[in-house]
């Protein structure tokens, strides 16, 4: 066996160290050290002969590295065994590596002495494994052909005020509906800190005075915050992804799930803490049946990581408790299963409502939708002559697709 460890011309001392233990090893145990700089050729060639490729970084970008030593495997025709610590960004690109905790020192060498030992069979159907997720198996391929799809399906182009003002005058009767956070307001991790300009609220409260249009906000947020937001205006409120409802100014909020299960909550408050402490500037959001886990104001690499690891234990817990987990704009949101309907088909029940108090109106009807909760509702608009929805206009070029 051999020990091979690749540096560039200016080896740091760290490298040395590692050749210098390399020298150590290969004196008590046989092992042949090679430190050097290497031309992409022989390393490949080095990969090709290597039985396992070991790679335990505790912090990592997308390492490259496995990719290429189960590529050169390949072409060769033999099994590549990959041993990766889990902290590596690729590690979930590459389903048939035995992952490790580097931390974990017991596990390691038990999983190493495990991959030097590994039995023929299972090393083969690893082998397909990494190769079937980028490489023979369609992988990179399958991405291109869905990139290309999308491109060809998609029919979201530059928002253009002009033509919504244009479609919006031209309409008898119109519905339409905003995000709250993106939208109308910047996105927020305490929901104290949330603000709608007064021009924007004014406008707002101008367009649901109107009776012919019908003017919704939607909002993960509670019922408080939208009522100190938009309460004095006539707009239709939807608090909790649609868990409230106020139809009016002078409607009282209606719940639509009168009694929903919240004995999750004192499995779900421990764990949600845990990683508060853990990552500063976390925040979490508690409201009547839901809960939220905010990493906005974290450093964005750490608070993404660790909303990675917390939204895998979440759904782990969701296969035994009545909760559904949404990944969210730098937010993980936690709902009672139960209010997966109204998550999903919030805009049908607000266009049932609209058909019937224009039941017996002509038909020039106008839905606006903005914002990316929309996105996947925009079947619902059968009964309006003009469909447009907008994703992304407060913080960026707004699109929109048409009907």
């Amino acid at each position: 066996m051999f020990c091979f460890v690749a540096v560039d011309e200016a080896a740091s001392a760290d490298c040395c160290t590692i050749a210098a233990a390399g020298v150590a090893v290969a004196d008590a145990f046989g092992v042949q050290p090679l430190a050097a700089a290497t031309a992409a050729q022989e390393l490949s060639a080095l990969y090709a002969i290597a039985d396992v490729l070991v790679i335990t970084p505790i912090r990592d970008g997308m390492d490259v590295v496995p990719f290429e030593y189960v590529v050169s495997r390949e072409c060769r025709r033999l099994p590549a065994t990959v041993v990766l610590s889990e902290f590596a960004g690729c590690a979930r690109s590459i389903g048939g590596a035995v992952l490790i905790n580097p931390w974990n020192t017991t596990e390691f060498a038990e999983k190493m002495i495990g991959a030097i030992n590994m039995e023929e069979n299972e090393r083969e159907i690893r082998q397909a494994g990494c190769w079937s997720d980028f490489g023979g198996g369609g992988g990179g391929g399958r991405q291109l052909h869905d990139a290309n799809e999308g491109w060809v399906r998609t029919t979201a182009r530059l928002l253009q005020k002009e033509h919504v003002v244009m479609s919006f005058m031209y309409s008898r009767w119109r519905l339409v509906a905003f995000n709250l956070e993106g939208v109308l307001a910047r996105a927020c991790a305490l929901p104290e800190l949330v603000h709608i300009p007064a021009e924007t609220a004014a406008s707002l409260d101008s367009l649901s005075r109107e009776p012919k249009n019908m003017v919704v906000v939607k909002s993960p947020r509670s019922r408080d915050t939208l009522d100190r937001l938009l309460g004095r205006t006539n707009c239709v409120l939807a608090a909790e992804h649609g868990a409230f409802i106020r139809w009016g100014k002078h409607a009282h909020w209606q719940p639509l799930l009168p009694n929903v299960d919240m004995s999750w909550i004192g499995d779900i408050e421990p764990l949600l803490e845990y990683y508060t402490e853990r990552t500063p500037g976390a925040v979490i959001e508690s409201r009547e049946v839901s809960m939220a886990w905010h990493y906005r104001d974290c450093d964005l690499g750490h608070g993404a990581w660790q909303a990675k690891q917390l939204h895998v234990s979440l759904l782990q817990l969701s296969k035994r408790l009545p909760i559904s987990v949404y990944a969210g704009d730098k937010v993980l949101e936690i709902i009672p299963q139960e209010m997966n309907v109204q998550v999903s088909h919030f805009l049908e029940i607000v266009v049932t409502r609209f058909r019937r108090l224009l039941k017996s109106k002509p038909p020039e009807d106008s839905l606006q939708l903005h914002g990316q909760s929309f996105e996947d509702e925009e079947g619902h608009g059968e009964c309006f002559s003009s469909v447009i929805a907008g994703v992304d206009i407060g913080d960026a070029d707004g699109y929109y697709s048409e009907r």
